[in-house]
């Protein structure tokens, strides 16, 4: 069951309780968008791979949320291992929360759309750029992320 978060509706420490939540509930691994100007050095970047580095996993195909098509969707995707560990690296490049956008200055290579996944399968995941989410869950654990007094709605605007 989907059910769609707005920037707007979620404060910065929500989105690192519910990436907690959902390690507690079966998220073993993540992916972010990593963007650059063409031909330009991302040293933003550069110090995010080297964090990760002991964290990262083999690629895999995993859904996505944004593609250029609908069969991009689904593609060969950078992961990382989800722990507390690699949450702690992530919070010090989305220090706003992970609905932060940019994350650094364009010329330095920024950081969107961070996606959490169970079996492989989005859990939680975010369009940084339209400030919207999804959460992929049983109805019974909607109920336990609305009892954290995180909100969640219905329906999406844009995603």
């Amino acid at each position: 069951m989907d059910r769609f978060l707005f920037a707007d509706d979620v404060a910065a420490a929500q989105t690192w309780d519910l990436v907690t939540w959902c390690t507690q509930h079966g998220a073993t691994e993540f992916t972010v968008e990593e963007l650059g100007l063409q031909g330009h050095p991302t040293p933003f970047l550069d110090r995010f791979d080297a964090d990760m580095q002991a964290f990262r996993l083999a690629d895999e195909h995993r859904p996505r949320m944004s593609g250029r098509s609908k069969a991009d969707l689904v593609r060969k995707t950078e992961l990382w291992g989800l722990s507390s560990a690699s949450v702690a690296v992530l919070q010090r490049y989305f220090v706003e929360g992970l609905f932060m956008y940019p994350t650094s200055e364009w010329e330095e290579g920024c950081l969107e759309d961070p996606i959490f996944y169970r079996n492989g399968q989005i859990m939680f995941g975010i369009v940084t750029h339209e400030r919207e989410g999804i959460l992929t869950l049983s109805e019974f654990e909607h109920s336990e992320v609305a009892a954290l007094g995180i909100c969640s709605r219905e329906r999406p605007e844009w995603i």
